[in-house]
């Protein structure tokens, strides 16, 4: 997991300066607009930004989701939410099993450590980190979720 300010996301592009160019010239692209929901491929399956317009909810509905395939990278562009974060699954109980096609599989709540996220900040959260989403005052956010898939990253 790397929570960072977005004035130091250009540091991290040593993680792949490639994937890290397309990136940022995506979020160039959206920098000081409210863009609408969509999903954008900028490198076929691999390389997916997903812009989501949703509300915030109590933490007590909200439940892990882990990944196996894709890193994510939230970016709120508008709004506050606060992100329930897991460094494994080990003690958590998992509800159903791993939808291969979607790359997930969920997690009752629990404790961790919560991330307080707004804009002008970034959570990276790799394969396998657990995170609760979405939690707040129900207000309206609007965010960025970058997936990458780790094949891209050399892991």
């Amino acid at each position: 997991m790397i929570y960072d300010s977005m004035r130091a996301f250009q540091k991290y592009k040593g993680i792949s300066p490639e994937i890290w160019s397309k990136i940022t010239g995506f979020l160039d692209s959206v920098s000081g607009t409210i863009p609408e929901a969509s999903s954008t491929r900028l490198d076929g399956d691999k390389l997916i930004a997903n812009v989501v317009h949703t509300n915030t909810r109590s933490f007590d509905s909200g439940k892990y989701e882990s990944h196996r395939r894709y890193v994510d990278i939230h970016i709120p562009l508008r709004g506050e939410e606060t992100i329930i974060c897991r460094s494994d699954s080990c003690d958590l109980k998992q509800i159903g099993s791993f939808d291969e096609a979607n790359d997930y599989v969920l997690f009752e709540a629990a404790t961790g450590i919560p991330v307080a996220l707004e804009p002008g900040y970034f959570l990276f959260l790799y394969p396998g980190e657990p995170h609760n989403v979405l939690n707040g005052d129900g207000s309206a956010i609007v965010k960025v979720i970058i997936k990458i898939d780790i094949e891209l990253l050399n892991c």
